[in-house]
């Protein structure tokens, strides 16, 4: 559910997006993560627990695109995706997909050149300690309970 007439989806360079269509301050609410529960990843998933995926099937958030240094990310207590900072009209919508996928369904070359960027984004269980340190305060309740 779209929480912010803000953003629209829309076809960009690196393939479908959500896009900026007026400042958004940080803090600010976007999009709110929801939709049918599966129990396996798949390439449109967020993961919520071991086996309890959310298909993006038909909503917007489906677009969001991977930054490991991101410009949102999800608010865990209410499962909607918040900016981090301000982002200007024009500016895609982006959120760390390390932050809630132990194992990608669809790993993918990253060259963002991000210091904590790990070149292949494959899932949280395949970086290493300093790369989980950088993106610890992003991570989700059920990447937390495997960092400890």
């Amino acid at each position: 559910m779209q929480l912010s007439g803000k953003i629209t989806a829309a076809a960009g360079a690196r393939g479908n997006s959500v896009v900026c269509v007026d400042e958004i301050g940080p803090g600010e609410p976007i999009l709110r993560i929801q939709g049918p529960r599966l129990r396996a990843p798949g390439t449109y998933t967020i993961q919520r627990g071991a086996n309890d995926h959310i298909s993006g099937d038909g909503a917007t958030w489906a677009y969001l695109n991977h930054a490991c240094a991101p410009n949102s990310a999800i608010d865990f207590a209410t499962w909607e995706l918040t900016t981090l900072r301000t982002v200007c009209a024009g500016e895609e919508i982006t959120y760390n997909y390390l932050t809630t996928e132990w194992d990608m369904a669809s790993p993918f070359a990253c060259n963002c050149g991000a210091a904590h960027c790990p070149g292949t984004v494959r899932g949280f269980r395949h970086l290493d300690m300093a790369q989980r340190a950088a993106i610890g305060p992003l991570l989700s309740p059920f990447l937390h309970s495997k960092f400890g």
